[in-house]
């Protein structure tokens, strides 16, 4: 990967670590080059990552987009986000909502799904290559439906009941007509 690549340093300023140098080692091994430049031992580097950022470290997923996955991928994704060189990937699905995952929690490019929708993990640089590559590959052979992006019209209110939560899920969040009988 090219340093240019390093992306969204201000996030990574932003929550008060110092970045790493943008040189091409640095992005071959931006997560080890990231720790070192903040006192964190390598080998620590995913699982300090994830405590920063509050993501769930997600060190061996399945290294293809599962069938499922993909069509909730599908439904939710509102452009190709081939403008974004390291976009988050698809990597499975939790309940309705789509797991992303990335190497650089400060990296930018959601495919325009709309953050409520989304569960966030940290993978390692290689997985994140193999499931990038997969999904680039889908993609080439079925490009993205062309269609309008769905903003939820309200917000789940923090401390939300159960019920509550469900409710708002049924009303916001685009199920198929069969989906939502069976909830």
């Amino acid at each position: 990967m090219a340093p240019a690549e390093i992306t969204s340093q201000n996030l990574i300023l932003e929550k008060g670590l110092s970045a790493p140098l943008q040189t091409a080692e640095n992005a071959e091994n931006f997560q080890e080059a990231l720790a070192l430049a903040n006192g964190i031992p390598p080998e620590e580097a995913m699982e300090w990552m994830a405590g920063v950022f509050a993501l769930i470290p997600l060190a061996n997923p399945r290294l293809v987009l599962p069938v499922a996955a993909e069509a909730t991928f599908r439904s939710l994704a509102f452009e190709d986000a081939a403008s974004e060189e390291l976009p988050w990937v698809p990597v499975g699905k939790l309940g309705p909502l789509l797991i992303l995952g990335h190497f650089n929690p400060a990296a930018s490019g959601t495919w325009r799904i709309p953050e409520q929708f989304v569960v966030r993990t940290l993978l390692t640089q290689p997985a994140y290559t193999a499931l990038r590559e997969d999904l680039k590959t889908r993609l080439e052979t079925r490009p993205l439906a062309l269609k309008e992006p769905r903003k939820p019209t309200q917000s789940l209110a923090t401390g939300s009941s159960p019920e509550t939560a469900l409710k708002w899920l049924l009303s916001e969040y685009p199920f198929r007509e069969e989906e939502r009988v069976q909830l």
